[in-house]
């Protein structure tokens, strides 16, 4: 029934903290704003994620549900940004993970011993974030990353399909930028990676 009440007026219902409106709201919404970021990430679990992280900010969000002229804009603005944080946040780890991988700074030649300090635990926080992984995850991404091959050259050395290879290497990103946002703000990683440069 409420599937076809206006969406100012689910917005109006959720804002009062009504959950069966919030249900009729993600059952309209999900597959759509699944779609459109897709389209962004070209990832499927990315997308899916992101939908859920976008419903959260919205009930998180909803006292002010009541005030928002255009929902349908709104509820895309939030997901468009929830995955601009995700992409950005992804290369940051992805910046982190080859910077530290190739040891293109030696931790010596960084000025402030603090620097030092926090290049070396993040080296150490990466290395066991790799040990963690799964033994083909580990191989792949350590082929990938220390060995420079692409998922191309990975499939033929292990002896599995290029998609294989390509799903394995985006699980093992997938696990190390989790385990390493477990350890450190996003934060200090951007300013650890812009005194390393």
């Amino acid at each position: 029934m409420l599937d076809y009440l206006p969406e100012k007026e689910l917005f109006k219902l959720i804002a009062n903290g009504d959950e069966v409106a919030f249900a009729a709201l993600f059952k309209s919404y999900a597959p759509k704003l699944h779609a459109f970021l897709f389209s962004r990430t070209h990832n499927d679990s990315n997308a899916e994620e992101l939908v859920q992280q976008t419903f959260i900010r919205i009930w998180m969000n909803r006292e002010k549900l009541g005030d928002i002229d255009n929902p349908n804009a709104w509820i895309y603005k939030v997901a468009a940004n929830e995955c601009y944080k995700m992409i950005r946040s992804q290369m940051v780890a992805e910046k982190a993970m080859t910077v530290v991988a190739n040891k293109s700074t030696e931790v010596n030649e960084l000025e402030n011993p603090g620097e030092q300090l926090h290049y070396k635990e993040l080296e150490n926080n990466l290395q066991a974030a790799i040990n963690a992984l799964p033994e083909q995850r580990k191989n792949v991404y350590i082929l990938n990353r220390q060995h420079g091959m692409n998922t191309a050259e990975i499939a033929k050395a292990l002896n599995i399909s290029p998609k294989t290879a390509k799903n394995t290497l985006a699980a093992s990103l997938k696990s190390i930028r989790a385990f390493l946002y477990s350890k450190y703000d996003y934060l200090f990683i951007v300013i650890l990676l812009k005194s390393i440069k």
